[in-house]
């Protein structure tokens, strides 16, 4: 029979469970960063069973109240010691901020200088499964190995791995470090507090602290077990999420083989069409001139897709393969030839992007120790280092051998072997600069790119800025309520506008007539007549306005590009009282 405080012990936890499923709470998700987590629990070495009453138990959050059932569990099972899979899994994401980002060259060099020979050694410690490529970019996943290759050494009480990681955070959690410094023992609440943002917990945080109280040899309290169930559960969740998202889409039994049929079909019909080989699979052509175009004006050759895609088995396999995704994505649309040797471009790109990812993880991996690459037995592979055979250089290893000058040929001094070595060392010389000056070119054709680029886009940006300015200086005026101060006579206004050489664009015509009495030596454009209007007609003029209550949108359109273009200052009239527009040129004139 069971003891009372084993009974008290299922009571408490049924309680809890019973609470747990009852939670109004209970589906709305957090974010897959920050999660709120008080008040914390005591693990259960803290519980007294047999003075505690299931009404004494408090309610926490959600999210915690599930981790204290697992801890609970745990601990009945007999597993005292937690699971820090899940802290290890939140610390690799979390620990490398965006200034250690741009040191991480430095900090993996002298990682590899130091432990590249135990790189193996430190894979075996734990294996982590965000570091696949299919859930970030590839710079991100290979900080993750590495940073994972840290705390395996780390785990595996390398004193370096160790010192990194205090130096690390010693260097970029500079707050947080001097506030850890203080404790030697530490307990749950204590490290919820220290890792919240906006009154959250962030699990980021959370994981870095409890990994490094670990590396800094301070204590974690028994409660502390409770922060390692909930981050494994939060890391499996992730994981399952990364699982499902990763699953390869398969077809529907057959339906390759059908697609394969309708596609060989298409193909004779078109062959038949066209006789003439060049005029076949137009449409597919067609799209590959854009797709060569598109790499080129990146840098790449026309051909690069081809290059990297590493299961290409020729365009009919292609189009079958492009036709099977759409009729399982889109099972109810119609799909013409034309649409799959279109779609079969944008397939074969996503193909090459993947082939790529998988290719340069794949040597990632091989390079960090992860894996041992293709060839996994001794039978399987034909190199065997232990045969190569190195021949020691007669040359003492501090006096390496320097050239110097050749002496003038009509001296004896000289032998062939000199000529010989000169004439290798300075081709080696060439070799080097030909290579700097390749990289640099390279380098230089990628950077004028994108000033030319970003040029554009200023430029389009100063232009944006112009009309918005010029529109919110109109929109103003037009808002003005009170009435305008008369400083200065229509007369006098006039007379200091009439000779400018203005643009009028827009306008009904009895209006413009009107305009045209008082200012004959103006400009106006019609919205009738724009199309027939010449820019250059508007070189070296003063200003143009725009009568916004009479404009056609195209007629806008084409003479702002004309006035960004050549840098005419513009401005925009309301209104069709005479003084009124006199008042508003004299006002916004340039």
């Amino acid at each position: 029979m069971q003891s009372n405080t084993e009974e008290r012990h299922h009571v408490i936890l049924e309680e809890l469970e019973e609470r747990w499923r009852n939670n109004p709470r209970k589906d709305k998700g957090m974010s897959r960063r920050t999660e709120i987590m008080k008040p914390i629990l005591p693990s259960i070495n803290d519980i007294d069973f047999k003075q505690l009453n299931t009404n004494d138990m408090p309610v926490p959050s959600l999210e915690l109240m599930d981790a204290f059932i697992r801890d609970l569990k745990n601990h009945e099972s007999g597993s005292l010691v937690p699971e820090t899979s899940g802290a290890d899994y939140f610390f690799i994401r979390n620990f490398i901020t965006e200034d250690m980002r741009w040191d991480f060259d430095r900090i993996e060099e002298d990682f590899m200088k130091h432990c590249y020979d135990k790189l193996r050694d430190f894979a075996k410690v734990q294996w982590y499964e965000q570091n696949s490529i299919r859930f970030s970019s590839p710079e991100e996943s290979h900080r993750y190995m590495v940073m994972g290759l840290i705390l395996n050494g780390a785990k595996a009480e390398d004193e370096y791995c160790k010192a990194l990681l205090r130096y690390l955070f010693k260097t970029y959690y500079k707050s947080l470090c001097k506030q850890l410094k203080r404790f030697n023992k530490i307990s749950a609440d204590e490290i919820i507090s220290l890792s919240e943002i906006d009154e959250r917990m962030d699990l980021g945080n959370l994981a870095i602290i409890l990994t490094m109280c670990s590396i800094n040899n301070i204590v974690l309290g028994n409660s502390c077990s409770v922060l390692f169930t909930h981050l494994e559960k939060i890391r499996q969740e992730y994981e399952a999420e990364d699982e499902e998202d990763t699953q390869y889409m398969e077809f529907a039994d057959g339906l390759f083989e059908e697609c394969r049929e309708q596609v060989d079909k298409w193909v004779e019909e078109d062959e038949k069409a066209h006789p003439n080989y060049a005029r076949q699979l137009k449409d597919y052509w067609k799209e590959d001139e854009y797709v060569a175009g598109c790499l080129k004006h990146l840098g790449y050759p026309g051909d690069y897709l081809y290059r990297c895609m590493q299961n290409h088995m020729g365009l009919p396999i292609q189009f079958t393969r492009t036709l099977a995704v759409l009729r399982t994505v889109y099972p109810k649309r119609e799909i013409a030839f034309d649409e799959i040797q279109r779609y079969a471009h944008l397939y074969s790109a996503i193909s090459a992007l993947v082939d790529v990812s998988e290719e340069l993880d794949n040597v990632n991996r091989e390079m960090l120790g992860l894996e041992t690459g293709y060839a996994t037995w001794e039978e399987d592979t034909f190199f065997h280092p232990e045969n190569i055979v190195v021949h020691k250089s007669e040359t003492p290893k501090n006096e390496p051998h320097v050239l110097t000058k050749v002496a003038q040929v009509e001296t004896d001094t000289v032998t062939k072997e000199d000529y010989l070595a000169e004439i290798d060392a300075l081709r080696s010389r060439l070799s080097q600069r030909e290579m700097e000056y390749k990289n640099l070119k390279m380098q230089y054709a990628a950077a004028n790119f994108a000033r030319k680029e970003s040029e554009a886009l200023l430029s389009k940006y100063q232009n944006d800025r112009e009309e918005l300015i010029a529109l919110r200086e109109f929109v103003y005026h037009l808002e003005q309520e009170a009435p305008e101060i008369e400083t200065l006579s229509l007369d006098v206004m006039k007379e200091a506008i009439a000779t400018k050489k203005y643009v009028i664009v827009g306008g009904h015509v009895n209006w413009v007539n009107k305009l045209k009495a008082e200012f004959p030596g103006w400009t106006y454009i019609l919205p009738s007549t724009f199309k027939t209007v010449d820019a250059g007609s508007l070189d070296h003029k003063d200003m143009i306005f725009f009568f916004t209550d009479y404009i056609s949108h195209a007629a806008y359109g084409k003479f702002i590009g004309i006035a960004r273009e050549r840098k005419i200052p513009f401005s925009y009239l309301h209104g069709v009282n005479m003084g009124q527009i006199v008042r508003q040129i004299y006002d916004r004139r340039q």
